[in-house]
């Protein structure tokens, strides 16, 4: 199967600032997440929303990027919610309990 590359945009929702990620959730995407993150942070939203139902396979390393998504937002104080996570993406959170943490 060949792997569909990870996008990632910004638009505000008001205070919120929301991310919308799609393709497969691989390490590779690190690089742009935390490009786009800081972007979106630097705004200082009220919250930052990761919108990732478009999202496609998602791997061990892919939870690696939603970690690093999540403690950049942390680190600014800015509380992270996971916004309907994709069914591809669901199995990887579930084991982890990683999905409690996005409700932040």
């Amino acid at each position: 199967m060949a792997r569909s590359a990870w996008t990632a945009s910004t638009s505000r929702v008001g205070r919120m600032a929301v991310c919308v990620s799609g393709g497969d959730v691989v390490q590779e995407a690190a690089g742009i997440a935390e490009n786009v993150v800081h972007k979106a942070l630097a705004d200082r939203p009220a919250a930052l929303g990761v919108d990732s139902s478009w999202a496609g396979s998602s791997t061990s390393a892919g939870l690696n990027v939603l970690i690093q998504v999540r403690r950049g937002a942390v680190a600014a104080g800015v509380p992270l919610v996971l916004i309907v996570p994709s069914k591809r993406v669901r199995p990887v959170l579930r084991p982890t309990g990683t999905g409690r943490a996005y409700a932040s």
